[in-house]
């Protein structure tokens, strides 16, 4: 998968979700390195359960801005994040039970999806609490 740079493309116009999103790509990063060999390759596991814990929070706080702004899309942004969740907690449970190869599918899974997420659903988020002017 390579390094990945963020880019102010990804910035949906919220600070603390902004710089919650630049910690995601942190830990797919940790990941990929971990993977690669220049890590160490026990870290696998402990960045798996640090990525997937860090989805449960940013969520948690993500669907608590949208609801104290009033976002109409939370109901729809709630149910991706939910099927993120069972995705990612499918792929850990194949990789604690000794599948190692899925880890490199489950960084591009991840990675695929978070970025794509950013730009075509969370910036709607930041547009409507920019027109709403709020800053969440």
């Amino acid at each position: 998968m390579g390094y990945i740079e963020w880019e102010e493309r990804y910035c949906i116009g919220v600070d603390r979700i902004d710089a919650q999103h630049r910690q995601f790509l942190e830990y797919l990063n940790r990941l990929e390195q971990h993977l690669s060999g220049d890590g160490d390759p026990g870290a696998v596991g402990i960045t798996l359960n640090r990525l997937s814990d860090y989805a449960n929070f940013h969520f948690a706080e993500e669907e608590a801005t949208m609801g104290a702004s009033g976002y109409p899309g939370l109901e729809v942004h709630r149910e991706q994040h939910d099927d993120f969740r069972l995705q990612l907690a499918d792929l850990k449970a194949r990789y604690q039970s000794q599948d190692r190869t899925v880890v490199q599918g489950l960084v591009r899974f991840t990675a695929d999806w978070l970025l794509r997420h950013i730009l075509e659903v969370d910036r709607g988020f930041g547009g409507y609490l920019s027109q709403a002017g709020t800053k969440g």
